[in-house]
């Protein structure tokens, strides 16, 4: 039975508490850990980990175009 959708985490706002958090630089080597763990094969945790890392990259590039819109006063 699927859960009523006031029941269904938000997707927007902060993670709950008592989930732990994944620093970005880590997220490459935590989808390694999780396919590890649940057994898949080399080759689709070659992908995950490359996706993994790629999120990652477009996470930093983010933060930089943050940062410079607030050193030039633009809002992101």
């Amino acid at each position: 039975m699927e859960p009523a959708p006031r029941d269904l985490p938000s997707s927007s706002g902060p993670p709950p508490k008592d989930l732990p958090l994944v620093p970005p630089s880590s997220t490459a080597s935590a989808a390694k850990r999780i396919c590890d763990s649940l057994k898949i094969s080399a080759h689709l945790s070659r992908s995950i980990q490359e996706e993994a890392g790629r999120v990652e990259t477009r996470y930093d590039l983010l933060l930089v175009r943050v940062e410079l819109e607030s050193v030039v006063g633009r809002k992101p």
